[in-house]
C-alpha cells in the first residue's frame, strides 16, 4: 500500500527553485526503504529517517562544479535558489515539523540551508570515494585509511612511480 507524505509536506531543492510536493512513497511488502526510494530517483534524502526533505542529484552536482570553478559560496548558491523560488523574501520555504526541536534556534530559512550545506558536503564526500575507487575495495568504504584518496603529487618523487631506479646507477 502506497505510504503519503501529507500534502505539501515534503521539499525538494533543484535547479528551478525549491518546491513543496505531495509525495508517495512505494509501501509494497518488498519496496525498499524510503530513502533509498529517493535514491533511486537521484534525490539525496537529508535524513535517513523519515525524509521530507531532498536535494536533486542536478543541483549538487551544479553547485559542486560552480564552487570549483568560481569559487561560489553555498549560502550565495542557496540563496540565489531561494530567489528563484520567491524573489520578494515573504515566503521563506517551510521547515518540516520534527526539525522545530529547541536546539535549532535559527529561523526556518537557515535550518533549510544547514540541510544543504550538510548535503553538500557529503556530496562532495562521496565523489572523492568514488574517485579513488573506494566502492570497489572488498572492506568497503569503512575500511579505508587515512590518506587513501588523497592523489599523489606528480612532482614529487615517488620511488617506483615516477623515478628511474636502475642498478647502473648506483
Amino acid at each position: 500500500m502506497p505510504q503519503s507524505i501529507s500534502k505539501d509536506g515534503f521539499v525538494v531543492v533543484h535547479n528551478n527553485g525549491i518546491h513543496i510536493v505531495s509525495l508517495t512513497f512505494c509501501g509494497c511488502e518488498t519496496a525498499e526503504t524510503y530513502y533509498r526510494q529517493l535514491l533511486r530517483v537521484r534525490w539525496l534524502p537529508v535524513t535517513s529517517d523519515r525524509p521530507c526533505t531532498a536535494v536533486t542529484f542536478h543541483v549538487l552536482e551544479d553547485f559542486h562544479l560552480l564552487s570549483l570553478e568560481s569559487k561560489l559560496s553555498c549560502y550565495n548558491f542557496y540563496n540565489a535558489l531561494a530567489r528563484r523560488t520567491d524573489n520578494t523574501g515573504l515566503n521563506p520555504p517551510k521547515v518540516c515539523s520534527f526539525m522545530l526541536c529547541s536546539d535549532l534556534h535559527t529561523y526556518p530559512g537557515q535550518a533549510r540551508y544547514d540541510q544543504f550545506l550538510r548535503l553538500a558536503r557529503q556530496w562532495r564526500h562521496l565523489k572523492m570515494l568514488k574517485r579513488s575507487g573506494r566502492g570497489h575495495d572488498p572492506g568497503g568504504i569503512l575500511n579505508t585509511k587515512e590518506g587513501e584518496c588523497a592523489v599523489l603529487c606528480p612532482a614529487c618523487p615517488q620511488p617506483g612511480k615516477n623515478t628511474l631506479v636502475s642498478s647502473s646507477l648506483r
